[in-house]
């Protein structure tokens, strides 16, 4: 079945209509699977370059811490000059590495809940600093018992308040990090599944749209070619019923003009052989019925039987003509009523 639409437009219109809406379905599985794409690669991103960063400094914050530390309960055992002067050293060093593990972590973007928790060990550090100085100079002076009193109910507890809020941090930051993993391979399995939608729909569509330009054009193409192999055996009695504005309509017409002076030229033909078995032999083609070749064609009919006509009518003249001759030259054998009469007059008078 044809549509009706498609068989109003013209074939390359139709062709160009075909692959732009193919194009066009491409460049939106395209363009959604690049978008989607897009989303996951941020979420990557994200993981891999903030959640797990923060991760990865927030634990370096906790070692560091840890480290500090141990550097203090080891000026307590060891209690000797050498070993104090050592450890001061590397307390020192650990130090600038939390300010500087600090100040990366103020370079990202938080929620609310991350600022909180940022907030919240930058605050546990102040009495940790304070108790960490305060045990160094009790160590310095040698003030042995005083300083493993001090270490012990006074430094542990804020020991314990710093790195409490390092381990939540970490913990958020897991989580958080977590979440994106999951959401990325949700996102990841919806891509898939969207794309892979868009891409049988796109098909479907593609091969629709495929399926009605073909019948629209091998629909009535074939009912030309029936038509043109039944004129080339000598039938032109046949519809021809294609209604089309494209090329193949175009075709169609001209095809039936074709038929249509045939059979004009046909029928004329037998109008004349029916008036001239009638007698009158003057009868011929109406040649202005015709143009161009189908014109030529009636007057070559017409000269043709005109032409015959011509010379029949001369060799029956030659026809009568020789007869004439024939019987002026034959003797008379039948006696003339005159030479009749006079014989039997004389018989009488006899």
């Amino acid at each position: 079945m044809r549509s009706p639409m498609l068989s109003h437009i013209k074939i390359s219109t139709r062709l160009g209509i075909g692959f732009a809406i193919a194009l066009l379905m491409l460049i939106l599985v395209s363009v959604i699977g690049i978008a989607r794409v897009g989303e996951l690669q941020n979420d990557i991103s994200d993981l891999v370059k903030d959640k797990n960063v923060k991760t990865k400094l927030a634990n370096d914050l906790g070692d560091e811490v840890n480290d500090v530390a141990r550097f203090h309960r080891n000026m307590l055992v060891l209690r000797n000059e050498g070993s104090t002067r050592i450890e001061m050293e590397k307390i020192l060093e650990k130090r600038k590495k939390v300010t500087a593990i600090f100040e990366s972590l103020d370079k990202f973007r938080y929620g609310d809940k991350g600022k909180s928790a940022l907030e919240t060990m930058r605050e546990a550090r102040k009495p940790f600093v304070a108790a960490s100085i305060k045990l160094e100079s009790m160590i310095q002076d040698k003030q042995w018992d005083n300083a493993v009193q001090y270490f012990q109910e006074t430094y542990r507890p804020t020991y314990g308040a710093f790195a409490g809020p390092i381990v939540a941090f970490v913990d958020y930051q897991t989580e958080l990090a977590e979440k994106v993993g999951a959401d990325a391979e949700v996102l990841a399995s919806s891509t898939r599944t969207l794309i892979i939608g868009l891409a049988i729909a796109a098909l479907l569509i593609v091969a629709l749209l495929a399926f009605l330009i073909t019948r629209s054009i091998t629909g009535p193409t074939g009912k030309l070619v029936a038509a043109t192999g039944r004129m080339a055996e000598g039938d032109f009695n046949f519809k021809l019923d294609i209604d089309s504005k494209d090329e193949v309509g175009v075709l169609t017409k001209a095809i039936q003009a074709l038929q249509a002076n045939v059979k004009l030229l046909i029928d004329e033909m037998n109008r004349m052989s029916r008036e001239h078995d009638a007698g009158d032999i003057d009868i011929k083609i109406d040649e202005g019925k015709f143009t161009n070749d189908f014109q030529v064609m009636a007057r070559g009919v017409n000269n043709m039987v005109f032409g015959h006509i011509a010379v029949k009518k001369k060799g029956d003249g030659l026809h009568q003509g020789i007869r004439r001759r024939e019987l002026r030259r034959t003797p008379r054998t039948v006696p003339r009523q005159e030479e009749v009469h006079q014989r039997h007059h004389r018989s009488r008078t006899v």
